[in-house]
């Protein structure tokens, strides 16, 4: 259930990202972002280690847990669309069994991006593994040139023999939900669906959160 779970939360940001077309936040070299979440639990920090080409890193860390990742790319500009590939690697560790895992991101393209209304669409498969089992989930971004219905996604869990236990199916702009494979008659259970106060705020601070301006 843990890689379960991680995978819908590697993919729950690109809800967000549908939504927002204004220029990408771009910080100055050296520039940090903080946050401290007494109430939580959790505190990371954030800084943009290069500016060209643009390099992020962030460290979040619970006492249950610790969360590192750089968010690197490599992108290809083109008349009608932006495309983004990132290169970096997330990583996430619990602390009382040292479990890690890693994953890397899906690529983003930006289509529009001068005449017409923008939009966007992820592509790739995104595999998330447990370095200290062998087990790995693996979530399929399908692009609009092979589908119409693009922000669909499906997922799969698999045990460290390669067999699928659990599925997972949603929609990247919304919701996902997930069944086991092993168990008969096993009906569809929501694991998250995107809260309607967050679409609101978005409005108001330009596809971010008020936590975001905030902090």
């Amino acid at each position: 259930m843990r890689l379960m779970y991680l995978a819908v939360f590697s993919a729950i940001p690109y809800a967000c990202v549908s939504r927002r077309y204004s220029k990408p936040f771009n910080p100055l070299l050296a520039e940090t972002y903080e946050l401290i979440r007494e109430d939580k639990g959790y505190a990371c920090i954030a800084e943009q280690v290069s500016h060209h080409p643009p390099v992020t890193c962030l460290h979040a860390e619970h006492e249950k847990w610790t969360f590192w990742q750089e968010y690197k790319m490599d992108s290809k500009f083109r008349p009608t669309y932006f495309k983004v590939t990132p290169t970096g690697s997330v990583h996430f560790k619990i602390r009382h069994n040292n479990e890690h895992y890693s994953w890397q991101k899906p690529s983003t393209t930006i289509h529009n991006i001068i005449l017409g209304q923008l939009w966007n669409d992820q592509e790739g498969t995104v595999t998330i593994t447990n370095h200290s089992t062998g087990q790995k989930a693996c979530l399929f971004f399908t692009p609009y040139k092979y589908t119409k219905h693009f922000t669909k996604i499906k997922g799969e869990v698999y045990d460290s023999d390669g067999n699928v236990i659990i599925q997972i199916k949603g929609d990247w702009t919304s919701h996902y939900q997930y069944k086991h494979v092993n168990i008969n008659n096993d009906e569809w259970h929501d694991v998250w669906t995107i809260n309607n106060d967050i679409l609101e705020e978005m409005k108001l601070y330009w596809g971010f959160l008020s936590i975001l301006p905030a902090a």
